[in-house]
């Protein structure tokens, strides 16, 4: 299996489909290698910051196009084709009541591995290391619909980044009628 660096400049069409993408590490990671510090997926949602193990992701890609199908609450997208495999996209600002960062592009960020759900997210996500020094005391706010499933959270040049339980998120979002109930 051959692994691409999505870090390099240009990508050759048969290379990116004969590979598997791993994710950009940040700047901060590669510079912060202590023991005390956490690796994490690290995504942005308008102005939250969500973190998750560094597996949660199976890749990243520009959304694709989606179809809509009735009855799905507004947050739901519809279904999308990422090579072959349909998968329901999510767009997570909506879920979580929060305005989308316009200044970030969009991605996808699929996640799963014989289920997939596609997160819309705001920016490019990174694996990205957090030092113990920016972990915040207690829980820091959050939305409503993230309550009991935040297990703390850091913070990084003005952006608080919630550390969230990846299973947990891909349950509840990939069923859309539980989180209505919430």
């Amino acid at each position: 299996m051959n692994l691409i660096d999505t870090s390099q400049a240009e990508l050759l069409p048969v290379a990116a489909l004969a590979g598997e993408f791993v994710l950009p590490e940040s700047d901060a990671a590669r510079d912060s290698r202590a023991a005390d510090s956490s690796e994490r997926l690290a995504f942005r949602i308008g102005p939250i910051g969500m973190l998750c193990a560094p597996d949660a992701g199976r890749e990243v890609v520009l959304p694709p196009p989606v179809t809509r199908l009735p009855h799905l609450p507004a947050w739901m997208l519809g279904l999308s084709n990422v090579r072959g495999t349909l998968l329901p996209v999510v767009d997570l600002a909506a879920a979580y009541g929060v305005e989308r960062e316009t200044a970030l592009h969009p991605y996808l960020l699929v996640m799963g591995a014989e289920d997939v759900l596609g997160l819309l997210v705001d920016g490019l996500p990174v694996i990205a290391r957090f030092d113990e020094k920016e972990r915040m005391r207690g829980v820091p706010p959050h939305p409503e619909r993230l309550a009991g499933h935040v297990a703390g959270g850091y913070e990084r040049d003005g952006v608080v980044w919630l550390d969230v339980d990846a299973g947990w998120l891909f349950a509840t979002l990939g069923n859309a009628s539980q989180l209505e109930r919430e």
